[in-house]
């Protein structure tokens, strides 16, 4: 999901361009998750919540990133409020580090 919204906000929707980077997966797979995330994104916006929930974390399902599920990585805005916390900065490859390919 994070190669997703990362490729789509750095190049566009080029779907078979992002499809290159995840192997196994389909150009209208990859464009129906961005627009699954998108449209969550939207309805969490103008404040519409989901009853589905994560299993996971507990957040509104729908298009929903679960951090908890990429093995312990944070999403960007819990990393920012930590770094305030603490007092330090972190560098954008500390904030998103290089998915890792199994």
């Amino acid at each position: 999901d994070q190669i997703i919204l990362d490729m789509v906000a750095a190049e566009g929707p080029k779907w078979s361009r992002i499809v290159q980077r995840l192997p196994g997966r389909t150009v209208s797979s990859v464009r129906n998750r961005w627009q699954r995330i998108e449209k969550g994104r939207k309805l969490r916006e103008a404040g519409i919540e989901s009853k589905n929930r994560c299993h996971q974390c507990g957040e509104p399902k729908r298009g929903h990133v679960c951090f908890a599920k990429l093995k312990g990585a944070q999403p960007p805005s819990v990393a920012s409020e930590m770094n305030r916390v603490s007092g330090s900065t972190a560098t954008s490859s500390q904030m998103h580090p290089a998915p890792q390919m199994p």
